[in-house]
């Protein structure tokens, strides 16, 4: 049986290290780790999704006191994706009128 070096408790929000007496001791109150991150909905996503999902990575930003850059990263990265996005969309939709005048035009020849 596997047995997960971290576990996360979602009630108390406290991560436990299991230690070489195969004991879980409290190492992360998460209040306090994430009370620097940013607090928009995006940055608690990707909070939960870490503590679900990629708690060793959590952990190991979290030692290294490199969570709050991670997660301001991550949310560069999200808000300049979807600035490419809608400059995407525009461009099509100017290409769209463009293609139906053109269209328009044609059927009036």
């Amino acid at each position: 049986m596997k047995v997960d070096k971290y576990l996360y408790d979602e009630e108390v929000e406290i991560i436990y290290e299991l230690d070489v007496s195969e004991i879980y001791n409290p190492i992360i109150f998460v209040e306090s780790v994430e009370k620097d991150c940013a607090d928009s909905i995006e940055a608690r996503s990707r909070l939960d999704y870490m503590k679900e999902h990629k708690l060793n990575m959590y952990v190991e930003l979290f030692e290294k006191d490199g969570l709050k850059g991670y997660i301001d990263n991550y949310l560069k990265r999200l808000f300049d994706t979807r600035k490419l996005i809608l400059s995407q969309m525009e461009t099509q939709t100017a290409m769209d009128k463009m293609i139906a005048m053109d269209m328009a035009r044609n059927d009036c020849i």
